[in-house]
């Protein structure tokens, strides 16, 4: 997927324009990766014949065109058109609805983002808080992935204070609807939340600096 402003030339690294739009990074045409293209007049431009799609993924420019009545021709064509995505932003950051369909827009515009405002004011107060990395799954498998604390002396040994060596059980505690635990967090509380049994005990990081600096 590719993600871009048309009124500028910022990419996803620096997402600070309000029109956001993410498509397929495929051209259409001869299915060059739009991404090494560049944006003029408010369109994609790819950069292997210069063929140009508007926001929504519609072509509207084909320069090799022999006329413009072909060109009118090929651009109504459905195979011309790139899937496109509707796109929101918040806390930093750009979420992506991965469905093309005609009522994606809608589905999308009606689901809350899942940021909490603890997270919005952090961006707020420094916007250069975050960074990016391309992962090649999920939302779901990411947050399967955070709550397993128990990889951490494997697969992040060496990093601080984490050690292979000290790995062990991890035992949580799981509620459902808790009240929040702390006055920082406003709004609705989470539906899920997960947390580490005697912490200091179990937790990975929290064990290991422990053995290198004894609690008094």
């Amino acid at each position: 997927l590719l993600c871009f402003d048309p009124a500028s030339a910022v990419t996803a690294d620096e997402p600070e324009g309000g029109n956001w739009r993410c498509m397929d990074d495929t051209c259409a045409h001869r299915f060059a990766p739009l991404s090494e293209g560049r944006i003029s007049n408010g369109c994609l431009s790819c950069a292997y014949h210069g063929w140009s799609y508007d926001g929504d993924g519609a072509c509207v420019k084909i320069p090799s065109a022999e006329s413009a009545e072909s060109a009118e021709r090929a651009k109504a064509n459905p195979k011309s058109r790139v899937r496109s995505y509707p796109v929101k932003r918040g806390a930093g950051m750009l979420w992506v609805w991965p469905d093309s369909s005609q009522d994606a827009l809608a589905a999308a515009m009606a689901v809350e983002l899942p940021v909490s405002q603890l997270l919005s004011r952090l961006v707020e107060q420094k916007p250069n808080i975050g960074y990016m990395r391309e992962l090649p799954y999920g939302a779901e498998l990411l947050g399967e992935n955070l709550l397993d604390l128990a990889h951490l002396p494997h697969s992040h040994h060496g990093l601080g204070a984490l050690n292979r060596e000290s790995a062990g059980p991890v035992p949580l505690r799981f509620e459902m609807n808790p009240e929040p635990s702390s006055s920082i967090l406003k709004g609705p509380a989470p539906l899920l939340q997960a947390s580490v049994v005697a912490p200091i005990l179990n937790d990975p990081i929290l064990k290991t600096m422990a053995t290198r600096r004894p609690l008094p």
